[in-house]
């Protein structure tokens, strides 16, 4: 199973904002959850561990991986492309691919990246894209495999962005409000998902939400912390789980 191990991560707007996280470790198979008020860079911690964003950083291992050895834009993207799988709140799907395409488009990339090429390429995308499909199932839209992303709702486009950045099967999975957009049960399959998800690959997730229901059915958690921060620095750190402790309370 991958581990994440990040310290003394900084990414700086200027003098309006810093924002840090000291200390990050997600174990493989266990999802944790980022939370905090709008505006406060949990995007921004997102982007910087999906290498998108170049931060100040201690430390920064995937697996085996020293991140910070990565050398120049296509060390960092080739490593992106390979193991991070990353679904961001808006967008995620390419407008004149289908989905099905999307998916099968994603997977390419990773298994390249990977350096895979041949018949045991063409192999391991047919898995790749048979495992997705299964995923798009459980969520509701095998249906629209066929249809491209103008034709879906913004609760569909969500629901087909997560099929798209679990399709590589990434060492580190990266999700941004993945429910804002969906009911309560459709919001509460996809978690279920991410669970499943991680534990059937031992890959390591990170899921920003406002979503406090689903919030609380994850153990490790990490927000903004009142004490640690200012209006000029916001600091995320980990904490027991809040939203579980008051449900346990009701």
């Amino acid at each position: 199973m991958s581990v994440l191990h990040a310290a003394g991560l900084t990414y700086c707007y200027g003098p309006e904002l810093t924002v840090a996280l000291p200390e990050l470790t997600l174990e493989g198979g266990v999802p944790a959850v980022l939370t905090g008020v709008s505006g406060s860079g949990k995007s921004t911690i997102l982007e910087c561990l999906g290498l998108i964003k170049e931060c100040t950083c201690q430390c920064f291992t995937l697996g085996k991986q020293d991140v910070l050895s990565l050398q120049g834009e296509r060390a960092r993207a080739l490593f992106r492309q390979g193991h991070i799988g990353f679904m961001p709140q808006t967008g995620g799907l390419t407008a004149f691919l289908s989905v099905r395409d999307n998916i099968k488009t994603q997977a390419q990339l990773a298994l390249r990246a990977r350096g895979l090429s041949g018949d045991s390429a063409k192999q391991e995308l047919r898995g790749l894209i048979s495992k997705a499909e299964e995923c798009a199932d459980a969520l509701g839209i095998s249906d629209l495999l066929t249809a491209y992303p103008h034709q879906l709702s913004v609760g569909q486009r969500q629901r087909a962005s997560f099929c798209r950045a679990v399709s590589g099967q990434p060492e580190l999975l990266l999700i941004d409000e993945p429910t804002a957009a969906l009911d309560p049960n459709k919001a509460e399959a996809l978690f279920a998902l991410i669970e499943q998800w991680c534990a059937q690959l031992g890959c390591c997730a990170l899921v920003v939400t406002h979503d406090e229901r689903n919030a609380a059915r994850f153990a490790c958690h990490y927000r903004r912390s009142e004490e640690l921060s200012t209006p000029e620095r916001s600091v995320f750190a980990a904490v027991k789980n809040p939203f579980k402790e008051e449900g346990e309370r009701k």
